[in-house]
């Protein structure tokens, strides 16, 4: 089990202060309040949200050119898919696009 904490996370809507544990095999087992501190538990700044697997080869092109598309991939995710996850770091708002590293704009996309 992993278990990853963020200020925000995006599964099936935006839960603040949230922890999101996965399974031995990437699958999101369960999605809980962040109420203490728990052994064990990754804690990031920002916003994390599941993406499918099969789908992760193109994510950043898709998240800047296709946001329909990828707003669909995350919004069917089921607990047995199997998950990357990603952190938006950053402006959480960015008035520009996100980029992935080149340092010229208000966000950062990570895969953790």
């Amino acid at each position: 089990m992993r278990r990853v904490a963020s200020h925000y996370i995006y599964w099936n809507g935006l839960h603040p202060m949230h922890v999101l544990e996965l399974t031995g095999t990437g699958s999101i087992a369960r999605l809980f309040p962040l109420a203490g501190e728990i052994a064990g538990t990754e804690f990031y700044d920002g916003l994390i949200f599941p993406f499918p697997r099969e789908e992760a080869t193109g994510l950043p092109r898709l998240f800047f050119t296709d946001r329909a598309r990828w707003w669909m991939l995350v919004n069917r995710i089921s607990p047995q898919t199997p998950v990357y996850l990603y952190r938006i770091s950053g402006t959480l708002l960015p008035p520009a696009e996100l980029c992935t590293d080149n340092c010229s704009c208000d966000g950062h996309i990570e895969r953790l």
